[in-house]
C-alpha cells in the first residue's frame, strides 16, 4: 500500500511531530510500523519523516571567496 498525495499532506505532518518528540526506541518502532504498513525502505521513511527536522544550513561557505 503507498501513501496517496492525500495522506502525505494530511498525515505526513502529523506523523512528523509524533516521530520528532519520540525517543530512540520510539522512533525505531514507528519506523518499523511505517516500513511494514506502506512497504517503504527504512531509509525512505527517516527522509519524510525528518522532513521537518532538518538543521538550517550554516550560511554560505567561504571557500574560495575573494575579501
Amino acid at each position: 500500500m503507498n501513501m496517496s498525495k492525500e495522506l502525505k499532506t494530511d498525515w505526513l505532518p502529523k506523523l512528523q511531530v509524533r516521530y520528532s518528540r519520540r525517543n530512540r526506541e520510539g522512533k525505531s518502532r514507528m519506523l518499523d510500523e511505517i516500513c511494514e504498513d506502506y512497504e517503504y525502505e527504512r531509509k525512505y521513511a527517516i527522509k519524510l519523516l525528518c522532513g521537518g527536522c532538518r538543521r538550517p544550513a550554516a550560511g554560505p561557505s567561504r571557500t574560495g571567496a575573494t575579501v
